[in-house]
């Protein structure tokens, strides 16, 4: 929850039975530690993998994106989404803002894929703000028999 500037005197303020534990805890979640996690969850996007007999379909939640927004790369088997979006940045209002997240971001998460993935074959759609990639499985390898030959 990001807090608007506000102007709650002391007298309104209700007064606190363990005023020990209030600031402690108030001082964690105003730390610069914490200030960095939240930012580094705001930069990222939701993602949802689920797996199949037949392959893993990975579903990442991005409202706004556009197909040029994406690149989508594979290397080494870590499969790369990383997403540069300019919003749409409106017209000046009088004022001042204290925050402001909207106008760009540039975020990228990567996944190792597990061997039996077959790489030659990811599909991806993006479709109603939603990018889905479809990663087949390779046919599982038979067990087999080695024969020993005499010298």
């Amino acid at each position: 929850m990001n807090n608007l500037p506000g102007t709650m005197t002391a007298e309104r303020r209700p007064r606190s039975l363990f005023p020990l534990a209030d600031t402690l805890i108030s001082d964690f979640f105003t730390s610069p530690l914490w200030e960095a996690g939240r930012q580094v969850m705001h930069r990222s996007f939701p993602v949802d993998i689920l797996e199949t007999d037949k392959d893993y379909v990975l579903k990442a939640d991005m409202p706004g994106v556009r197909e040029e927004d994406l690149d989508i790369t594979l290397e080494n088997e870590v499969l790369t989404i990383a997403l540069k979006h300019k919003g749409e940045v409106e017209k000046e209002e009088e004022g001042t803002y204290h925050y402001r997240e909207r106008s760009f971001s540039s975020v990228s998460r990567s996944f190792k894929l597990p061997s039996i993935a077959d790489d030659a074959n990811i599909e991806a759609e993006l479709k109603d703000g939603v990018l889905q990639l479809r990663i087949p499985k390779l046919p599982e390898k038979q067990a087999r028999k080695i024969s020993v030959k005499k010298k």
